[in-house]
């Protein structure tokens, strides 16, 4: 939960460096995915930004999530919550599965809503838990 960041961009950084760091991510995870998004922002429906790097090329899975207190703005599209990817090449099937999960967490306003005025990593995985 982030009650700070401003910008989009510097938070997405922060996050897949802190998943590079880990070794989960990989060598250049965080070039890949800031890479990806300036081919094209992966912030979607309802305010749910899902960025990854452009080739699934992790040590590990791994969906990092950050919920913004203060909702951003980038290229005049709102970002609430962000959900970022990375995943081992060998894991289509988990990425399919992730896909439509986070599809249908995106498509829903009321469960956007829910998961923004979460307190707690407890309260974030009920929530998922009962809408998906």
């Amino acid at each position: 939960i982030d009650e700070k960041s401003l910008d989009y961009m510097k938070c997405l950084e922060q996050i897949s460096k802190d998943i590079e760091d880990s070794q989960i991510g990989g060598n250049n995870y965080s070039k890949d995915v800031l890479k990806r998004e300036g081919f094209s922002s992966t912030i979607y429906l309802n305010g749910v930004a899902i960025p990854h790097p452009i080739e699934m090329n992790g040590n590990d899975d791994l969906v990092a999530v950050k919920i913004l207190k203060k909702p951003m703005e980038f290229e005049g599209r709102k970002v609430s919550i962000i959900f970022m990817v990375c995943l081992k090449k060998e894991s289509l099937e988990l990425h399919k599965k992730i896909t439509n999960d986070l599809y249908e967490v995106m498509s829903n306003v009321e469960t956007v809503q829910l998961l923004t005025k979460v307190k707690t990593f407890k309260e974030f995985v009920a929530v998922i838990n009962q809408r998906i």
